[in-house]
């Protein structure tokens, strides 16, 4: 892992880190300390601070450089999954990680010994994975990793039937919305129960009032059992930073 951290160190000029953003289910109580991370890239700047990936890395960034964040990634987190046992992880990537045709074959060795169908989430963007071969793709990781589609809500959902997920996480706009806008209330009471009927994981991101927390609660006492999760500062909102 050195080797691509001086690498990009040497693109850069900067140095990247990893920030743990809590993902707790609505039913814990918030004294518990979490044990699921959705592990956040970031990119640590002299004077401006933390950066988000939109600011190093554009979407006409060179395919070699995103390849390389997306494998120094992966290397963090299968060294977390071995130092943290009881912790489980999400993590996103670029598109270019898709086409790489050995990807499952490399990420079996990567994480050889690691019981990452359990505790290892990837997280997939809706924009990515609406073509053949990146459904081919998918069915290869689903036998070593979780696939959740990200940012539901935001493109389409009439193809949901052809990929191997077990979850997926509503885009934070619809959820900020939920006890303002009645459409917007509709939209996610009808996404999470879809979760339900397909006993997938729900995560709604941006939970950030107690009212947000109250109404997704309300919504879960009607669906018995769905698995329902929120990210934000309503459920502890802090980064761990590794």
């Amino acid at each position: 892992m050195q080797s691509i951290v001086y690498a990009l160190k040497n693109q850069f000029g900067y140095s990247l880190s990893m920030h743990g953003q809590p993902i707790v289910s609505i039913y814990d109580s918030l004294d518990n300390p979490p044990y699921w991370y959705e592990l956040l890239l970031r990119m640590n700047h002299p004077t401006h601070g933390l950066q988000l990936p939109i600011d190093f890395m554009p979407p006409d960034s060179e395919p070699h450089l995103l390849e390389a964040i997306d494998w120094w990634v992966l290397e963090f987190v299968n060294e977390r999954l071995r130092q943290y046992p009881n912790l489980n992880f999400s993590i996103n990537f670029t598109r270019y990680l898709l086409t790489n045709p050995l990807l499952g074959r490399k990420l079996s060795t990567l994480f050889n010994g690691v019981d990452t169908l359990d505790r290892l989430t990837f997280e997939v963007s809706e924009r990515y994975v609406w073509t053949v071969a990146e459904h081919e793709q998918l069915r290869s990781l689903r036998a070593i990793v979780k696939l959740s589609l990200d940012d539901v809500g935001e493109n389409r959902l009439n193809e949901l039937i052809y990929l191997p997920l077990s979850g997926f996480k509503i885009d934070g706009a619809l959820v900020q919305r939920i006890c303002t806008d009645t459409r917007a209330s509709a939209i996610v009471q009808s996404l999470i129960s879809l979760a339900w009927n397909l006993d997938w994981i729900v995560v709604c991101e941006f939970v950030d009032s107690q009212a947000t927390l109250a109404w997704l609660r309300m919504i879960a006492d009607r669906f018995t059992g769905v698995r329902l999760y929120a990210q934000g500062h309503a459920v502890g909102g802090y980064k761990r930073h590794w």
